[in-house]
């Protein structure tokens, strides 16, 4: 049962009205710790799952090539440009960056020689490089 607390609230040509507030619970900035217990009998790990299913071992390879290409080029942007660009799939010779805005992919295109320099020196297939914009969704108030 919610807590309830009472406030006393001025009306003017009413006089004073008592209202009730439901008082909000505290959150706890406390997260759970992770399992690290075995899987209980007859299920299967995450882990376990990518290594049967080839789809999912597949994909789980692109997305750490992915991230491995990515922590070897942030380091050659600005912080704050390097800050709004996600990794995204690398498919068929192309790699796709996420960008949050249509200036952010502006500026980006203007680095993307020297990434692509940074790339085949550091020994990665030649890859062509295509920005997309993602913008946040919008909040609906």
């Amino acid at each position: 049962m919610p807590i309830l607390a009472s406030a006393l609230m001025t009306d003017p040509g009413r006089g004073a009205t008592m209202a009730f507030v439901r008082k909000p619970k505290p959150m706890s900035r406390r997260r759970p710790a992770p399992s690290t217990s075995a899987p209980p009998p007859g299920r299967a790990s995450l882990q376990q799952w990518l290594q049967r299913n080839d789809v999912l071992s597949a994909l789980r390879e692109r997305a750490l090539t992915s991230q491995k290409m990515w922590a070897e080029l942030a380091p050659l942007l600005p912080p704050a440009l390097a800050e709004a660009v996600r990794p995204g799939p690398c498919v068929d010779g192309t790699w796709t960056l996420h960008v949050s805005s249509p200036a952010v992919a502006a500026k980006l295109k203007l680095h993307l020689p020297l990434l692509q320099r940074r790339l085949h020196t550091a020994g990665w297939p030649q890859l062509r490089i295509r920005l997309r914009v993602q913008q946040p969704p919008r909040v609906v108030a």
